[in-house]
Order: structure tokens, then C-alpha cells, then sequence
């Protein structure tokens, strides 16, 4: 198989190894993700959007165990140790799912 475009794309893309430290996100004072990993949480999570939830179903309408699901999810692969950003995280991801 060849390469197309700019490399892998979709659930393959996160498939590579990374290091304990590269799955750490580090978050500002406004509960908004920074530093280098910002850009693949960013892809990571408009992944799970993508698989997870449906785009045609408005977001009112999943269930609240649903986001917290989403939630879970990303302090386990990106090694969140803390509640602090999930309520942003969650804003975040209702607002995405509905563009």
C-alpha cells in the first residue's frame, strides 16, 4: 500500500506507539489544552465524535453518561489526571459534533 496525501489518517493514524510522556496534555488556566499535544488530542477527539456519535442526531439528545463515556475515555488515553478541564472538554465536544 502507498501513502496517499499527507500520511495516515483515521483510527490508524493513532495506532503508532507513543511514549508515556507524549500522552500527557497539559492544560492553561481556562481548562484549554496546550502545548504539543493539543493538535493530535484535537484529531483524537474529533475521531471519537466521528465513530461515536452520530452527526445527525442533534446533541441534546445523547444521553449524559454518553459525554462522560467521551470523558473517561480521554483521561485514560491522554493521561488526564484530573477532573479540572471536563466540563471544557465536554463544551468542546457538543459544540463539534453539532458543526
Amino acid at each position: 500500500m502507498t501513502k496517499r496525501g499527507r500520511g495516515e489518517r483515521g483510527p490508524a493514524s493513532f495506532q503508532k506507539k507513543m511514549t508515556e510522556a507524549e500522552l500527557y496534555v497539559e492544560f492553561d488556566e481556562d481548562m484549554l489544552a496546550m502545548g504539543k499535544q493539543k493538535g493530535k488530542l484535537a484529531s483524537w477527539l474529533g475521531l471519537q465524535l466521528t465513530t461515536k456519535f452520530s452527526y445527525h442526531i442533534p446533541t441534546n439528545e445523547f444521553d449524559k453518561q454518553d459525554w462522560e463515556k467521551l470523558w473517561s475515555d480521554a483521561k485514560v488515553q491522554w493521561k488526564i489526571l484530573d477532573d479540572g478541564p471536563k466540563d471544557v472538554f465536554i463544551r468542546k465536544a457538543k459544540k463539534n459534533n453539532t458543526d
